[in-house]
C-alpha cells in the first residue's frame, strides 16, 4: 500500500506540468480532461457492479491459480529462473483478457494507494464515490478472488494425487535421475 501511494507520488511529481496542461489545474476524476485515471483504476462506463467485481475474483483467481502452480515444486512446468518471465506473461494476459472492464487492479495496494494519494492532491472525494462507490472492489474482489484461486489450485492438486498416487519420494528420485542423466551429457 505505501509502496504505491510513493510511486503515484513519484509519478504525479514526473509528470506535473504535462498533468497540469492537460487539466489545467483542476483536479478531475471523470470527464474529457479527466486525469486521476493515471494513478488509480476505475470503472468503464455502463459496466455493472456485479460484473467488476466478478471481473476482479476472476482475474485474481486465474493469477492466482498460475502462481500456485509455478512454484509448487512438484510441477516443472519452467525452470526457477524461468519463473519471473512466465508471471510477467500471465500478468500481460490477464491485463489483456481482463482489462476494459476496471483495469486489472488484482491487487488491493495496486489501487487503494493511488487512489487515496488522488484525493490527499486535490482531486477530492470523488475518486472514491465513482462508479457508484467503485473503490470497494479492487479491494474486495482480489481477496476473494486470491482465496478461490489458491482453493481450487489446492483441491484440484490434492485430487490429482490422490488419482495418480504420487509419492515425494518417487517424485525426486525421477527429478534425480533426469538431472544425472542431464549432466551426464554435458
Amino acid at each position: 500500500f505505501l509502496g504505491a501511494f510513493i510511486a503515484a507520488g513519484l509519478v504525479f511529481g514526473t509528470y506535473f506540468d504535462a498533468i497540469n496542461q492537460f487539466d489545467h489545474g483542476v483536479r478531475k476524476v471523470t470527464g474529457v480532461e479527466a486525469t486521476a485515471g493515471i494513478f488509480g483504476t476505475l470503472p468503464a462506463q455502463g459496466v455493472s457492479q456485479i460484473s467488476l467485481f466478478f471481473d476482479q475474483v476472476l482475474s485474481t483467481a486465474l493469477l492466482l491459480i498460475a502462481l500456485c502452480s509455478l512454484s509448487n515444486k512438484r510441477n516443472k512446468l519452467v525452470a526457477n529462473a524461468q519463473i519471473p518471465i512466465a508471471v510477467g506473461f500471465m500478468i500481460t494476459a490477464i491485463g489483456v483478457a481482463f482489462g476494459y472492464n476496471c483495469g486489472f487492479p488484482i491487487n488491493p495496494a495496486r489501487d487503494f494507494g493511488p487512489r487515496l494519494f488522488t484525493l490527499c492532491v486535490g482531486y477530492g472525494s470523488e475518486v472514491f464515490s465513482v462508479g457508484n462507490y467503485y473503490f470497494w472492489i479492487p479491494i474486495v474482489g482480489p481477496i476473494f478472488g486470491g482465496l478461490i484461486g489458491t482453493w481450487v489450485y489446492h483441491g484440484y492438486s490434492k485430487l490429482m494425487k490422490v488419482h495418480i498416487g504420487e509419492d515425494d519420494r518417487e517424485i525426486a528420485r525421477a527429478r534425480y535421475q533426469v538431472d544425472l542423466q542431464n549432466i551426464t551429457r554435458m
